[in-house]
């Protein structure tokens, strides 16, 4: 649970605060998120989501064609309503929304 509630303060942001709100702006951009989340990763995407969350993890997600959990789907919903004011990165320079 503590994924979603840090997302809360981000969808404030941009007036989102109640569940209609939320669910209409994932059903506006779910094909455009699901067609990425099934988008095939480049060999230096894999090499480096082996070392953050490990071989096997990896080797799942792409069987599997996910790559993406809720927070990141939210995120990259709010990304392409509002553009980058709604891109959150993280420590090491990644978008916040690459991580599964």
């Amino acid at each position: 649970m503590a994924l979603f509630e840090e997302l809360l303060p981000e969808l404030a942001k941009f007036g989102i605060s109640k569940r209609g709100q939320l669910l209409r702006l994932l059903k506006k951009h779910r094909r455009a998120l699901l067609a990425d989340d099934r988008s095939p990763l480049n060999p230096a995407e894999v090499r480096h989501y082996k070392e953050m969350f490990g071989e096997a993890h990896v080797k799942d997600s792409i069987r599997r064609q996910y790559w993406f959990a809720y927070p990141a789907f939210v995120r990259n919903a709010m990304e392409s309503e509002f553009g980058e004011a709604a891109a959150v990165w993280t420590d090491d320079g990644c978008p916040a929304s690459s991580e599964a």
